[in-house]
């Protein structure tokens, strides 16, 4: 890209993106009661129900899939809660 008009919005553009995105990750480690916290996503995590509603509708446009769907739900669920949990 040059230094055309379009150059100058795309950079605008990335730099609030790159923004927006480190905010969103700062908030994951806010220890405030309403703040969607690291802890709370480990421990919806931890539900079954949750695994299965989720592999539910991402299986819902796959026939037969579901069972697929949640047991590799279920391993990055998993992965996902040890990595939490070593914080």
């Amino acid at each position: 890209m040059g230094v055309s008009f379009a150059t100058n919005a795309f950079h605008v553009v990335r730099v609030a993106l790159r923004r927006e995105m480190w905010l969103a990750l700062t908030r994951l480690w806010d220890k405030r009661p309403d703040a969607v916290r690291v802890e709370f996503i480990a421990k919806t995590l931890r539900k079954t129900h949750v695994i299965n509603a989720l592999a539910a509708d991402r299986a819902a446009r796959i026939p037969g899939a579901e069972v697929q769907m949640r047991q590799n739900l279920k391993q990055s669920a998993d992965k996902a809660i040890e990595l939490i949990d070593k914080l």
